[in-house]
Order: C-alpha cells, then sequence, then structure tokens
C-alpha cells in the first residue's frame, strides 16, 4: 500500500470512529422526515445531536415517539455539541442559524435557498468564518452541471416550473396582481421574472429559483418562469443553461397528488448530503452544491 492510500485509509477510518453530529433547526413535514432517518439508523455514521424549534411542546411528543433520539436546544446551547446544522425551517431561521454557526464554526446545510440569495452577507458572514455552506435542492437536478459551465462562463440560464394551481392561492405575487386561480382554463404563465423576485412574490415554493441563481453566479442572467395548469397532476422544473461552453438542460419532474411528494424529495436531497457529509463516498452530486471561501 502506497503512502497516499494510507493516509487515505487513515482518513476514512477517522471519519468512521466519531459519527457526524447533526444539529437539526426545524421539526416541520422535512425536518421530521429526516429526524425519523437517523433516529432509525438509516445513515450509518450520521447522528441526531440536538433539535432546535420554535415551539417546542410538538417537536418533544413527536421525538419521544422515536425514542428521544436527540434533546430540543437552542442554537446557542446546540453548536458546541454538533458538527454540521441543518436547515429544514424558513429563511428566517436560516438567518438566526447564521451568527451561531459562523462563531461557533460549524456548516451549515441550508434548504432555504431564497434567504442566502436575498441577504449576500449571510453567505458571507459563514464563508469568512471558514464554513462550508450546501444548499440541497431535492427539486432540482443539475446544478452541479451549472456550477461547472460556470467556469467557462454562462450567458443565460432559464428555470420553467410547470405546476397545478393549487396550492399558491396565499402566494404574495398571486394576491397583489389579483390573479384569478380558478379562472385558469389551461396551461398559463403566472410569473416571469428573475430568481430574487420569485423568491419574494412565492416565499416557500422558490428555492430552487434561489438554489439556481447562486449556483449560477452573479453575472448569469437567470430567468424564472412559473406555469399554472388547473388540469396538471405533476411538477416538472427544467433548467436550460446556455454559454460559449454550448447548452445544458436537465429537467426533474414528480406527482403533484399528494403535498408530502415535494417534502419527500427535499428530505431526500438533506439525507443523501448528510451520507456524503459522513464520507460514505454516495450522495451530493447534482441534487446540491457547496460554497466555501474560494468558492464564493
Amino acid at each position: 500500500m502506497s503512502n497516499v492510500e494510507r493516509i487515505a485509509e487513515h482518513g476514512r477510518g477517522q471519519r468512521r470512529r466519531r459519527p457526524l453530529r447533526v444539529g437539526l433547526v426545524g421539526c416541520g413535514r422535512i425536518g421530521r422526515n429526516i429526524a425519523r432517518a437517523l433516529a432509525a439508523g438509516q445513515l450509518p455514521g450520521v447522528q441526531l445531536a440536538a433539535v432546535t424549534v420554535r415551539r417546542p411542546e410538538a417537536a418533544t411528543a413527536f421525538l419521544a415517539e422515536l425514542g428521544g433520539p436527540a434533546p430540543i436546544l437552542s442554537l446557542d446551547e446546540a453548536a458546541p455539541r454538533i458538527d454540521v446544522f441543518v436547515e429544514a425551517a424558513s429563511p428566517d431561521a436560516a438567518a438566526e442559524v447564521v451568527p451561531v454557526a459562523a462563531s461557533a464554526r460549524r456548516d451549515l446545510i441550508a434548504l432555504s435557498a431564497c434567504a442566502f440569495l436575498l441577504h449576500p452577507d449571510l453567505r458571507e458572514r459563514l464563508l469568512a468564518a471558514g464554513c462550508r455552506l450546501t444548499i440541497p435542492s431535492g427539486a432540482l437536478v443539475g446544478l452541479d452541471g451549472v456550477r461547472a459551465a460556470r467556469e467557462a462562463g454562462i450567458e443565460r440560464v432559464s428555470l420553467r416550473i410547470d405546476r397545478p394551481c393549487a396550492g399558491i392561492e396565499d402566494a404574495p405575487y398571486v394576491r397583489n396582481h389579483a390573479i384569478d386561480l380558478p379562472a385558469i382554463a389551461g396551461p398559463t404563465v403566472i410569473f416571469h421574472g428573475g430568481p430574487a423576485d420569485a423568491c419574494r412574490g412565492f416565499p416557500g415554493r422558490t428555492n430552487i429559483a434561489a438554489a439556481l441563481a447562486l449556483a449560477a453566479g452573479e453575472d448569469a442572467q437567470v430567468e424564472v418562469t412559473i406555469v399554472g395548469d388547473p388540469e396538471r397532476t405533476e411538477h416538472r422544473h427544467e433548467i436550460i443553461a446556455s454559454g460559449s461552453f454550448g447548452e445544458l438542460r436537465a429537467v426533474i419532474s414528480f406527482p403533484a397528488d399528494h403535498p408530502l411528494d415535494t417534502v419527500r424529495i427535499m428530505s431526500l436531497s438533506v439525507l443523501a448530503e448528510l451520507r456524503r457529509s459522513a464520507g460514505d463516498g454516495e450522495g451530493g452530486g447534482s441534487r446540491s452544491f457547496h460554497m466555501t471561501k474560494r468558492s464564493a
């Protein structure tokens, strides 16, 4: 065995000796899926070490059902006990995690990508502290391809979201523009604009647009189109990126007949990233991208 092989093997052994300790922020539908998987031992070498929530009553009962795998702690209490924060709550929660993670030099896996697009200072503070920011996006594929194309120069990126009209009735953009969703009879463009406006107009539903914009970089022109169709039975997300490298296309579609379908795919993307972070060698890939000080 060569010296390089011995060092690599030693590194793998070191990673396996101590589990990757996760501090879960948020215990809603996605957070609960993640907690269940970790409590059940689905990811060897990954341990749920702390849970942070705004309303501990419901989370306490849920965690008790799982056998009490982790205590409910504040962010400050959790930081010394964990290796990585997983934010699965809201943009406000992501903003609260960043200063604690930066101070404790803990990495962050964040689902609320819109927070980091709308507030660049959040990611700058985290990266300046030497922390790694990972944006998993299970409802989008092709992020690694977009990031690779960025090296050659991306001129234009588009994201088209085809979805049922149901589920966006309360979106600020729909309300502010008095869009009569029940009157729509077929595929109709509901929104066309930049990713920041998409995040503001459809909070909680356009993190994929923010993830794409962050992967493409500030110099890329990113356009987002949301098409609503009352007869549609699935969500479809398509990326088209073009530049001197050529053209990249990536599409993902999944059933829309149950609200938990999106929750499930987002949960799986986080679990895949945790598996990769634990040194299993699997996971990550086209469903996440990472930001460090060098790559920001």
